[in-house]
């Protein structure tokens, strides 16, 4: 019987690591910048920050609902979800979340300290060790990476991944986590 990892070895993935491309700098800045605005989303959401806060998640939602009965919890891991989510929505749906959180808060910006150790913020007094992003270079950006992404396989032939977001790119978590809330978002205005 061949291990989950043996089987998924053979399988195609399309992981694009920034290491060398020539907007590895900006990539990174706006990939934290995605990261900060994905992590303080306005409004009612089921955003987790990072991976680390799954576990916590499903003991407190089984703490919640036991009062209802017996709850049983399924983990499968989503590694489909990057290759397999459609890329008008993303954009779209990142659009609209930039969007509302200008109307809503007033932010136009994410101000991305140098320092990798330092969080981002929305305002700063400082005038020097930060970049100021705005978001409508994050939504060039994004769309960019989303539309030219090239990986070489093991023969050296050279592919374009047509759908999904890039696995291995800066902008990736945040590309997903708000599409994902945007997506959740808009579901949850067809419920009663």
């Amino acid at each position: 019987e061949k291990t989950i990892r043996a089987t998924k070895w053979e399988k195609s993935r399309p992981i694009a690591p920034q290491t060398r491309h020539p907007m590895r700098k900006l990539f990174h800045i706006t990939g934290r910048a995605w990261s900060f605005v994905t992590a303080n989303l306005p409004g009612e959401h089921f955003v987790i920050k990072h991976g680390g806060q799954v576990p916590q998640f499903i003991k407190n939602t089984v703490d919640d609902l036991k009062r209802h009965g017996k709850v049983h919890t399924v983990i499968k891991d989503i590694e489909g979800c990057f290759p397999n989510m459609p890329k008008e929505a993303i954009k779209f749906g990142l659009r609209e979340m930039l969007s509302k959180i200008t109307k809503e808060k007033g932010y136009e910006n994410v101000i991305v300290p140098n320092k990798d150790s330092e969080p981002c913020t929305w305002i700063t007094k400082k005038r020097y060790g930060i970049k100021k992003i705005p978001f409508e270079l994050m939504l060039e950006v994004m769309e960019f990476a989303l539309e030219n992404t090239f990986i070489k396989d093991l023969q050296g032939n050279l592919w374009r991944q047509v759908q999904g977001i890039p696995m291995g790119d800066p902008h990736s978590p945040g590309m997903t986590i708000g599409a994902c809330a945007w997506m959740e978002h808009e579901w949850m205005q067809t419920l009663a």
